[in-house]
């Protein structure tokens, strides 16, 4: 099912299972059989443990101590989502450590206008401008400008997105 998925998506919880000798302590020691299935697993997923914070042993019955509560992701999760993390927090009344996968919100900054010099060339820049230019002014200087930049950042806009949005395709026909 892992191979015929192209999207971001996780798997986490008790595997029951270790993926290195490291991962367990206490009582008798760690063979390859114990390891393979996982790992043969993860490979096949094409799957990779998740960043993650907290204790390294995740379950323990206060005989043995083993990391067996894990979040798997795959390579389109990691992409889409490169900052989240899991979190193992404190033991409760349970053998296994509660897990709780962390999205940090990010601050989106607020898109600003930029002016092109490309717009200067297209043979519609000046009868744009000319048109934006407020018929009302203002007493104050920076009102009128303000006013006038008010209307001619949505034509210019415009401008951008019709004559301009596939620079890609027209510098690719130009090439050719």
């Amino acid at each position: 099912m892992a191979q015929n998925l192209d999207v971001a998506w996780c798997v986490l919880g008790d595997f029951n299972s270790i993926l290195d000798k490291d991962d367990k302590i206490g009582r008798d020691e760690v063979s390859n059989h114990e390891t393979r299935d996982l790992q043969n697993c993860i490979d096949q997923c094409e799957m990779f443990e998740m960043t993650c914070s907290g204790p390294y042993y995740l379950w323990t019955n206060k005989t043995i101590w083993s990391r067996i509560d894990r979040v798997f992701i795959n390579k389109y999760c990691h992409v889409r989502f490169d900052y989240t993390q899991s979190k193992y927090l404190p033991g409760g009344l349970s053998y296994h450590t509660p897990l709780l996968i962390h999205f940090p919100s990010s601050y989106k900054p607020k898109p600003c206008f930029l002016f092109y010099d490309m717009w200067c060339a297209h043979p519609d820049f000046q009868n744009i401008v000319s048109t934006a230019l407020p018929t009302i002014h203002h007493p104050s200087k920076i009102q009128h400008l303000r006013g006038f930049l008010s209307v001619l950042r949505p034509k210019l806009t415009k401008l951008n997105k019709e004559k301009f949005g596939d620079l890609k395709t027209q510098q690719a026909h130009a090439r050719q």
